[in-house]
């Protein structure tokens, strides 16, 4: 791979650019795939710079799919705007995302709401998000 590499920067390729390039068309979709893979792998660290806790983890996921993906998953990264992070809070508060549904097991479903977004909301904490 370095030869390969080194063999692109020698023909004129900037590794650089090409990074860049590659994050100027990341999707949002992308982005949470990318942190999952890499929370799952132990190197997204929370409290006390330990790994993040399965439990956590699972709450992430859960979140990432039936929240950010379904309303930004399709979105440019770098074309993120502030307004359409506030669009995303009043979405998932309004209930836009809600839906209830059978986990498959014998007694379970999954029901997902907008709540925690309202209490941060009657709490005033939008810029926290």
């Amino acid at each position: 791979m370095a030869l390969e590499k080194l063999g692109s920067i020698v023909g004129g390729s900037d590794p650089l650019d090409d990074r860049n390039q590659i994050r100027k068309t990341q999707t949002v979709k992308q982005l949470c795939e990318h942190y999952l893979d890499m929370a799952n792998r132990g190197l997204i660290l929370g409290k006390g710079n330990r790994p993040k806790k399965p439990s956590t983890l699972y709450t992430d996921r859960g979140r990432i799919k039936q929240h950010i993906i379904p309303l930004l998953g399709s979105k440019s990264v770098t074309d993120l705007a502030k307004a359409d992070i506030y669009k995303f809070i009043q979405d998932v508060a309004s209930g836009k995302t809600a839906r209830v549904h059978k986990t498959g097991r014998n007694r379970g479903k999954s029901i997902v709401k907008g709540e925690e977004v309202r209490h941060h909301e009657r709490q005033g904490c939008w810029e926290e998000y």
